[in-house]
């Protein structure tokens, strides 16, 4: 088992609790009847942003050396997307929320995600360095 192989089953535990709480979200909004257009496009979105950036990650897979800085970086990325997720649809609290609040939160997720990706995607850059810095090896 590569270090990446390890990395990656971590990375896809978190990826996949984010699409299984989409896709829960959206059974129960269908189960009380409040599914509408607007949800139902937020939620497919938002299935479609995680599997895009999931298949991304296999673009790491040819990096041989392996930093607690890059490994905290992905954990932190993929947890964006499950918070992504988790502020579409929240847990039960026994009122209905519209659609208006839905979209906010949404957009608001997505605005961090966005912006947290292209930190971590130009921190080497940023650094002077070509390749991410050496920190902690394994």
């Amino acid at each position: 088992m590569t270090k990446f192989d390890f990395i990656s089953v971590l990375v896809s535990i978190v990826f996949g609790l984010g699409l299984t709480h989409v896709c829960g979200g959206a059974c129960q909004l269908a189960h009380r009847r409040q599914l509408g257009t607007s949800s139902l496009l937020l939620a497919g979105f938002t299935f479609l942003v995680i599997v895009l950036n999931w298949w991304m990650f296999f673009a790491w897979h040819d990096r041989t050396e392996w930093t607690f800085e890059a490994l905290l970086t992905l954990v932190a990325w993929a947890l964006s997307f499950y918070g992504m997720a988790f502020g579409l649809f929240p847990p039960d609290t026994g009122t209905a929320i519209d659609p208006a609040t839905r979209y906010r939160r949404f957009a608001l997720a997505l605005s961090r995600n966005t912006q947290s990706a292209q930190s971590s995607s130009t921190a080497p850059a940023a650094r002077g360095q070509g390749q991410p810095s050496r920190g902690i090896c394994w």
